[in-house]
């Protein structure tokens, strides 16, 4: 059974309508697994019930009493998982892309997701705020990041005007809803704080699919994992040619990698996002739409931006090739895309990886680069 609160009086009434109404439909309560919390009136209800009247209790892992309480309470949770965070710090000493997953899905906001949910938020902020500031400390570790304790701090701010708190009470929105409106706004206000660059950065980052490879598991077996630097050759070719994809001209796919800070496009970069992803389409078809025609053959540039924005032709692409692979397996398309931008991910970030050690100085013999 779930929780019932409210006035003494209704609550007892709801018991005494289940214990009347449950039996005919199979449903009997049990009076010794209840449990009923009232700092003052117990009269109203069975004496077989377990009972107790102190102010301040906890119900299914959530504080229930005063603001001293409260706080006290979740000071205690969010410092109990701190031994696993430590842990993940050792890990990815060796291992950086195990612990950022491991951190990522496991050690940090899911642990007091139930918690922040039950919990008023004035008797939490300042144990969440400590939580955070230890998240961060375990992030930098774990990847070796110099990030500023402002990067995890997000920017508090409230519901635009034009929800109004007459319109949530006589309409109640999703919680879906409300954190996309919070989520929206928070971007709003990053967004219009950054220059032209960090736009740009920002619009490509969050582009669909452009951080699907921070969701992979790392595994070596099936390639998705940034493991420490080895010899193995990783290089593709540039140009793919698919005979009779779909049943027309065959496909001539050239894969490109372009950066949306590049000063001939970081302006338009800044307001609409994959702008260079687009741009390198344009310049691949200019480049190769005449001779590809001649050869019988379908130019289709597969561009992808240096943060992970892919262009439009790419996205189509891959979309087609995952309708066609979930024809001849029976799996789901969905799944399928998912795979598919994960793995390319992987590869995108291993090779900006090697991209930047190959202009940095090099390393002392025996350093361990991790990418």
């Amino acid at each position: 059974m779930e929780p019932w609160a409210g006035y003494p009086a209704s609550v007892s009434r709801a018991l005494d309508i289940i214990q009347s109404e449950g039996p005919s439909l199979g449903f009997h309560v049990s009076m010794k697994k209840c449990e009923l919390f009232s700092p003052s009136v117990l009269s109203l209800f069975p004496t077989s019930i377990p009972s107790s009247n102190i102010p301040n209790f906890k119900l299914l892992g959530v504080p229930i009493g005063d603001t001293a309480f409260c706080s006290s309470f979740t000071a205690r949770k969010c410092s109990s998982p701190l031994a696993q965070l430590s842990h993940l710090e050792d890990i990815g000493s060796s291992d950086p892309h195990v612990a950022l997953t491991l951190l990522r899905h496991c050690a940090s906001f899911c642990k007091l997701i139930h918690l922040a949910r039950g919990t008023p938020s004035s008797s939490m902020i300042e144990a969440l705020k400590a939580y955070d500031l230890v998240v961060a400390i375990c992030f930098t570790k774990c990847t070796g990041l110099d990030i500023s304790h402002n990067h995890f701090i997000q920017q508090l701010c409230s519901l635009p005007e034009a929800v109004s708190v007459q319109t949530l009470l006589s309409n109640p929105p999703t919680q879906q809803y409300l954190s996309d409106v919070i989520e929206e706004s928070q971007f709003t206000i990053l967004y219009n704080s950054m220059s032209c660059a960090n736009k740009a950065r920002l619009l490509s980052v969050s582009s669909p699919h452009a951080s699907a490879w921070l969701s992979v598991v790392p595994s070596e077996v099936m390639g998705l994992h940034l493991n420490p630097c080895s010899d193995k050759a990783l290089t593709r070719p540039a140009d793919i040619l698919v005979s009779n994809p779909n049943g027309s001209a065959s496909a001539a796919y050239d894969i490109t990698v372009t950066s949306p800070l590049n000063p001939s496009i970081i302006l338009e970069a800044g307001v609409s996002a994959s702008t260079a992803a687009k741009a390198a389409e344009v310049r691949k078809h200019s480049k190769y739409d005449v001779k590809c025609s001649e050869l019988e053959w379908r130019c289709t540039p597969l561009a992808v931006e240096t943060y992970g924005a892919w262009g439009t032709e790419a996205r189509d692409t891959f979309s087609f090739i995952a309708s066609r692979i979930a024809i001849i397996t029976n799996k789901s398309k969905s799944m399928i895309l998912s795979t598919l931008y994960s793995k390319l991910g992987i590869i995108l970030v291993r090779s900006n990886a090697r991209a930047i050690l190959m202009r940095s100085p090099v390393p002392a013999t025996g350093d361990n680069i991790q990418f």
